[in-house]
């Protein structure tokens, strides 16, 4: 059996206020190319499809024309999860019609027990869907299927979800799991939104299965032999620098045991960290760096040049961020959230940033002040 896996497009993503659609297109152009080359039994897609849960028009376009080209023109079965980034009702919406297509789309439990079973020379491979939930969600279906037990931590809830799981294996079956969710001992970047520490699973939670097709950690990557995170379609942090890219083209044999491929992604950009001075930065080019790639600058300089960002913009039009040295201690050492909680205000101003990759400007956050402010008076009256 042979499985084409990937995960974490997150569609509609900015970085630092560029969006990025034209980078996740040139690389889902060579994702589909490796799907006609590669000939898959199936292909996973293990959920954040999408940034946000209300994706921009144009990243349903992408996604739409990229979903179409893999199922009607190459006829190739797709599967896909949501993320935590995704809209379980988005994904999951007109499941049961696409499925007849080759299209299952899963945001939810209710495929728990009948997973998607493919046959090959060997036999059957049974294909679990395990989308991300909430601890609710997962009580709640547990609650349906074992009336009467005591609720417990998201890690337990899960432990008993993949249990009523393996209850469902059928002899002789290869079993695939497809899970989006964080595991023990495996690297972050600076890219994801965190699910929380209560969210990350042990390794061990999945030992019976013959494959662990993962989605959430931008960082490609195995844990032992047989669970994989894809990792993400582009660089989108600082921290993935140098970082390649890559789908995982995955093959089972008869008795179970796995061989992964690493399938690289080439950018439409590079993404690098340049270090130095400011001076020799701005008037040389590394080696190896176009000066339209998307550049993070770290000058050794303490004190900040006027009008610096200018200047570096004439010849790297995509700089992204630039940082000067620091002397001592400063806001940038700080934690992100300094006080026990933080105010509307800021929280939004948060969501804002980690959201378009900018911070609000002063005409923008006058803006927002003003809104909270008629808020405020109309629950005070």
């Amino acid at each position: 059996m042979r499985i084409l896996h990937s995960s974490d497009w997150h569609l509609g993503r900015r970085l630092y206020g560029f969006h990025l659609l034209e980078d996740q297109a040139y690389v889902l152009e060579q994702f589909t190319r490796m799907a006609a080359d590669t000939k898959p039994d199936l292909i996973v897609l293990a959920g954040d499809l999408y940034d946000i849960a209300n994706p921009p028009a144009e990243s349903i376009r992408l996604m739409n024309d990229v979903i179409n080209r893999l199922v009607l023109d190459l006829k190739k079965r797709v599967l896909v999860i949501s993320g935590n980034h995704d809209s379980a009702d988005r994904i999951g919406f007109a499941s049961r019609l696409l499925e007849e297509s080759g299209l299952l789309m899963v945001g939810d439990l209710s495929r728990i027990g009948s997973p998607l079973r493919l046959k090959d020379e060997h036999g059957t491979v049974a294909f679990h869907p395990l989308p991300f939930v909430e601890s609710g969600a997962i009580e709640a279906y547990l609650d349906r299927v074992a009336p009467g037990r005591e609720p417990v931590l998201y890690g337990a809830a899960m432990g008993a979800l993949l249990d009523h799981i393996r209850r469902g294996f059928r002899k002789k079956e290869r079993n695939v799991l497809i899970a989006h969710l964080a595991v023990v001992g495996a690297a972050p970047t600076e890219s994801e939104r965190e699910i929380g520490a209560t969210g990350i699973m042990d390794a061990s939670l999945f030992y019976d299965f013959d494959y662990v097709a993962l989605g959430h950690l931008h960082r490609p990557q195995s844990i032992g032999d047989r669970i994989r995170y894809s990792g993400s379609l582009l660089r989108y942090s600082e921290s993935e620098a140098g970082q390649q890219k890559s789908a995982s083209l995955v093959t089972i044999d008869g008795a179970g045991a796995v061989t992964i491929d690493a399938l690289p992604f080439s950018p439409r950009r590079e993404l690098h960290v340049l270090e130095g001075s400011y001076f020799d930065l701005r008037e040389r080019i590394p080696e190896g760096v176009n000066t339209g790639d998307y550049i993070f600058f770290r000058f050794t300089e303490s004190v900040p040049e006027p009008d610096a960002d200018v200047h570096l913009r004439k010849r790297y039009p995509n700089f992204m961020n630039l940082r000067w040295a620091q002397t001592s201690v400063g806001s940038q050492d700080l934690p992100l959230i300094q006080e026990e909680r933080m105010s509307d205000i800021e929280l939004f101003r948060s969501f804002y940033e980690y959201t378009m990759g900018e911070q609000i400007d002063e005409e923008q956050n006058g803006l927002l002040v003003a809104a909270f402010d008629r808020l405020s008076q109309s629950e005070d009256a």
